[in-house]
């Protein structure tokens, strides 16, 4: 009711009782009981829990609840994600120009010196994809604490952590991966004929048994991949079960504008 309006005897009572059958049936039914929001209604008679249910038609309708944060909270997060998000453009950036210049060769076409005084080498090339590394997955946190973390799951934000979650698997699994191989069969030269290790023909039956730099680039090539995957399904496990905690605690006590519980009253 808004402040000033006077209304009828007994029909804000009558008004405040409606609502809070509706919120009633609204939580006995197993449908609707996770969109059910409580709302307290005053009346001079005492105060009531009423009981509003939202359909929105988001994908939080039928899924896991998800813990929301105040407003105080999602502003901070916000400023934190478009400062990770800017900042991990920078580096990005900067990142890959120190990688591409620190790729090019001391000399150009016609023999002449070409930025001299940047250094040379795979090992500052590798220092300069690392760094663009970080600053995109800083980028990925950043859009995910901003505008994902704790906020209402609609369609919208649902696409965009797809988007998010996609872009980190094609990294993980797709240039990692990649700039390995690349570093240890182009500069390395880790290839079927380096021998790294002769197993004593004592263990293996008197046979000859070589392990080549080859082998080893593969193994830690596979050992990654499987690591990686078992962190992510372990993530995913964990990130489910959190939601089934979420959804089983106890509702917070409700309070009022000026900050005191309320209780349901009967009449």
């Amino acid at each position: 009711m808004g402040r000033g309006l006077e209304l009828p005897e007994g029909l804000d009572a009558l008004l405040a009782e409606r609502h809070l059958n509706t919120g009633l049936r609204a939580g006995n039914d197993p449908e609707h009981r996770r969109t059910a929001s409580r709302t307290a209604v005053g009346t001079p008679y005492g105060h009531f829990e009423a009981g509003a249910t939202t359909y929105n038609g988001s994908p939080t309708d039928r899924g896991q609840a998800m813990p929301q944060a105040e407003p105080g909270e999602l502003r901070r997060n916000e400023l934190i994600g478009v400062g990770l998000i800017v900042g991990g453009l920078a580096v990005t950036i900067g990142g890959a120009l120190f990688s591409h210049f620190t790729s090019l060769p001391p000399v150009n076409a016609f023999n002449a010196e070409i930025y001299p005084n940047i250094p040379r080498g795979w090992l500052w090339t590798l220092i300069g994809q690392t760094v663009s590394l970080g600053g995109g997955l800083a980028m990925l946190a950043g859009i995910t604490i901003g505008f994902l973390y704790k906020r209402p799951m609609t369609w919208a934000r649902a696409a965009i952590g797809a988007s998010v979650f996609t872009t980190l698997m094609i990294i993980l699994f797709g240039i990692i991966p990649n700039q390995w191989l690349t570093l240890t069969q182009a500069v390395w030269e880790w290839t079927p004929q380096k021998i790294i290790l002769t197993v004593p023909e004592a263990l293996v039956l008197n046979n000859e048994v070589k392990i080549s730099a080859a082998v080893l680039k593969d193994a830690i090539a596979g050992g990654y991949v499987v690591v990686v995957t078992g962190i992510i399904a372990v993530g995913m496990y964990q990130w489910q079960e959190r939601s089934k905690r979420v959804e089983t605690a106890p509702p917070p006590a409700p309070v009022s504008t000026y900050g005191r519980p309320l209780t349901k009253v009967g009449r």
